[in-house]
């Protein structure tokens, strides 16, 4: 194996084990949108992305390489092959061979790269869906102890007005009954903004449930391909 392949060999392991950490469930995806939005990573992505780049178009060379190498080793008349001597016969397998595992490499190192970036993304997005939906929960809370607490007066009024003397004290039962009139009109609007926040909760559960779901989906994908990440050797022709 030469140099350029060696590096994009080791780049692949590389790309397999980030992807096994961030399919772990030891860091939570809170944490992981921390470690994403770090001062010192942001430098590091911002200073290495160009050089980063280059070697991405660079595999994508080797890919397209690996693909013109298959297809010159795979057009030979086989006829003509089981003509040759066997030393040569055993060569153009070798390379044949050779050509589909750089193939296999270079693809893999793209499609896991492609892989990374799209969890990189759906931790991001989960991670910001679960702080939605504690900020919605504590809206949710605030709104039920406030009408919780108007509730309250509201019964300590009617408990008040029920004890007053009507036919002594109707301007202040005026009074008690606009209070009222008022308190029902806040507690209809808190109920209001109640079923709002109740129904945004909901829709940032659902998105969380369906980014979850296709997480998920994504992570199989990834261990199905991985274990058809080495091919099989071309067997020699006797």
């Amino acid at each position: 194996m030469g140099l350029q392949w060696t590096v994009v060999a080791s780049f692949l392991y590389c790309e397999m084990l980030l992807i096994l950490i961030l399919y772990s469930s030891l860091i939570s995806p809170s944490r992981w949108q921390k470690i994403f939005k770090s001062h010192l990573l942001n430098c590091t992505i911002s200073y290495l992305n160009p050089c980063f780049l280059v070697f991405i178009i660079f595999i994508v060379i080797l890919f397209a390489d690996a693909i013109h190498e298959i297809r010159k080793y795979s057009d030979y008349d086989t006829h003509a092959i089981a003509n040759m001597v066997s030393t040569t016969s055993d060569k153009m397998h070798m390379k044949l061979f050779r050509a589909q595992r750089n193939f296999y490499i270079s693809g893999f190192s793209l499609l896991f790269w492609l892989i990374i970036r799209r969890l990189v993304m759906l931790i991001s997005q989960q991670a910001r869906l679960h702080l939605d939906s504690e900020v919605l929960e504590e809206q949710l809370q605030s709104a039920d102890a406030a009408i919780k607490k108007c509730m309250k007066e509201n019964k300590v009024q009617q408990e008040v007005v029920s004890q007053v003397d009507v036919a002594g004290l109707i301007p202040n039962k005026k009074e008690l009954e606009t209070d009222i009139a008022k308190v029902i009109k806040e507690l209809e609007i808190v109920r209001k903004a109640l079923d709002e926040c109740l129904s945004e909760m909901q829709c940032v559960k659902d998105k969380a449930e369906g980014l979850s779901h296709e997480y998920r989906h994504l992570l199989t994908e990834h261990e199905q391909m991985q274990c058809s990440c080495f091919p099989p050797r071309v067997k020699r022709e006797k």
